[in-house]
């Protein structure tokens, strides 16, 4: 049976070929097979006349090529994606560079015009938008996969600690936030910065889902399976996982949102609210780390996401946190 919407565009199509416009047409449809599962076909019709040139009857033959037409769409997802990390890395470098000028010379002006001046207000702020700034370079950068990575042992239940101060600072007085630490935890070898970087990405984001307040909780476990996102239908290897999870209390997302909640620059917020990069960036630290997010959500309900790093076996790093101030 033909996917219902499919049959519309073939329509004109067909009536075409019934009229005697055009004698054959080939085209990409969904058809729904008898276990209710949906799959590509290319269909290839033609208009057979008879010994008079008269129109007796139509031939249509199917090809499924559902594993063909997944393979080309994933080709050209990776093509495109390749592309915008190879700009979205150029840009940020070449952006980095004016940042570092701006920052140092605001930090000289500060202290030349001294702690009483009026225009130390000024420039405070000017040093704030260049530290947000430098914050989005280094989503970019993480996203392009340029960024400089260290890897360590390290337990996440202190990098979760460390963080605590900054993220209550980036929801303010109307979000709550709770700590769940689970005793025992395994150890991931990560840079704890990119573990940073996820908690503000994601804590950011349940922040803005909650306009009028609300609660966010930060938990850590051990899980032992194989993760499966209900989402994508698609999961990480079996195996033994330390899981961060991010959870809020907030509006939500509709089915048609967290289908594309990890696409790079896609996001619901208003204009010059939201890059659309935190989930894609997180994601691909998640990915490059050998790990997997899962989401899950309900519209009015909040959102979940669990952050899973595969276990790593060995001692602690003598320092498992962060190594610098991080990208804020």
């Amino acid at each position: 049976m033909s996917w219902p919407p499919d049959i519309e565009r073939e329509r004109p199509l067909f009536e075409a070929l019934t009229a005697g416009s055009r004698d054959s047409y080939t085209l990409e449809k969904r058809y729904v097979r008898k276990d209710e599962r949906v799959i590509w076909g290319e269909v290839t019709v033609t208009l057979m006349r008879d010994e008079r040139d008269r129109i007796a009857f139509s031939l249509g033959l199917v090809r499924d090529i559902t594993d063909s037409k997944v393979l080309r769409e994933e080709l050209l997802h990776s093509q495109k994606m390749e592309g915008i990390g190879r700009l979205a890395g150029g840009i940020a470098h070449d952006f980095n560079n004016l940042l570092t000028a701006i920052l140092g010379y605001s930090e000289m002006v500060r202290g030349e015009l001294g702690d009483s001046h009026a225009a130390q207000p000024f420039v405070a702020e000017i040093q704030k938008a260049g530290t947000r700034a430098a914050a989005l370079t280094s989503q970019l950068l993480a996203f392009a996969r340029k960024q400089v990575v260290a890897p360590r042992m390290l337990n996440l239940n202190e990098v979760v600690a460390d963080a605590g101060r900054l993220l209550q600072r980036l929801v303010g007085e109307q979000v709550r936030i709770d700590t769940v630490a689970a005793p025992g935890l395994w150890t991931v070898q990560i840079d704890a910065n990119q573990v940073q970087q996820i908690l503000v990405n994601m804590v950011v984001n349940a922040r803005d889902a909650m306009p009028d307040g609300g609660a966010i909780r930060i938990e850590t476990a051990n899980e032992i399976g194989r993760p499966v996102d209900p989402v994508a239908g698609t999961g990480g290897s079996a195996g033994e996982y330390v899981r961060l999870t991010i959870a809020d209390t907030g509006t939500g997302m509709a089915a048609e949102v967290l289908e594309h909640a990890f696409e790079p620059f896609f996001t619901t917020k208003e204009q010059g609210k939201g890059t659309g990069l935190g989930l894609a960036t997180s994601h691909g630290i998640a990915t490059q780390n050998g790990g997997f997010i899962r989401v899950a959500s309900t519209r009015g309900q909040g959102t979940t996401f669990d952050v899973l790093l595969p276990r790593a076996t060995g001692p602690l790093s003598a320092e498992s946190r962060p190594a610098g101030p991080g990208p804020w």
